[in-house]
């Protein structure tokens, strides 16, 4: 039996087709005191941290999505779509068929609202107002303040865990778990997850 030779030519040919490329995207701003950060994201990870300062920055590889033999993704024309409304800044890459990588830094004071499609979530050193909402995936957050007045989290199809408060209430289901906590402070964190896992510590 004879085996065809495939030329070094058609070989990178073959490997560039099925090569994804990768935009990166980065900017760095003041945002108003106390902002509420709002970060929506169909597929991918997000890595966020809290700074003493007063700016929000962010730097953000955009691919496109894995699964797509053909993809729709146009990463000539990719960018991060800001919007700022009194203390409310959006941030949205606005392409379909693609996976973003965000890091991203924001103040401590400033409120957190993220929206994932499909993905991971890590969140470090938050103190004020939490509200994350992950598809598939998994969310895991660091709260670092003591003024909660409430905590939630909830897996629809996974667990939920939190550590370093007392006096926690758990509920577990055949699939779900939820994991809620009351205190007397002033900010409200809320974690949910369709399928997947949600953890919160205190650090």
């Amino acid at each position: 039996m004879k085996i065809a030779k495939l030329s070094p030519l058609f070989l990178a040919l073959s490997v560039s087709a099925f090569a994804k490329d990768v935009v990166v995207l980065e900017d760095n701003f003041a945002v108003p005191a106390d902002a509420r950060i709002v970060l929506d994201v169909p597929v991918g990870e997000i890595e966020l941290r809290t700074h003493d300062g007063d700016t929000l920055s962010y730097r953000v590889e955009v691919e496109e999505a894995n699964g797509h033999w053909f993809s729709s993704a146009d990463l000539n024309d990719v960018k991060v779509k800001k919007e700022i409304s009194g203390d409310r800044v959006r941030l949205e890459i606005d392409e379909d068929d693609t996976e973003q990588h965000w890091v991203i830094a924001v103040p401590r004071s400033a409120a957190i609202s993220i929206d994932l499609g499909v993905g991971s979530v890590e969140v470090e050193g938050t103190a004020r107002d939490l509200d994350v909402d992950v598809g598939v995936g998994s969310a895991h957050v660091e709260l670092t303040g003591s003024e909660y007045r409430s905590i939630e989290l909830e897996a629809g199809v996974g667990g939920a865990s939190l550590r370093g408060f007392e006096n926690y209430r758990s509920e577990r289901a055949i699939v779900s778990e939820e994991v809620s906590w009351r205190g007397n402070g002033q900010y409200d964190v809320k974690v949910e997850v369709g399928v997947g896992d949600v953890t919160a510590k205190s650090s």
